[in-house]
């Protein structure tokens, strides 16, 4: 609910933009080699929401999916 419509709306710009998207093999390449890392949440952007549920309430319940005692 948060993400997709995100990385769709970023998307859309791009192709609008005329901006030449990554195949695969590319995109993979691409992804392997970035590492951008941040620590001030105004870098993260519309991100922050989903990266704060995803690594925090999902984990947690994942978790208790499994049962564990933590």
């Amino acid at each position: 609910m948060v993400d997709v419509p995100m990385y769709f709306e970023r998307w859309q710009a791009d192709a609008a933009s005329g901006k030449e998207l990554l195949g695969l093999i590319a995109g993979l390449q691409d992804a392997g080699a970035r590492w951008n890392c941040h620590s001030q949440p105004r870098a993260l952007g519309g991100e922050i929401t989903w990266m704060t549920l995803y690594f925090s309430l999902a984990v947690w319940q994942a978790w208790g999916f499994a049962g564990s005692p933590w």
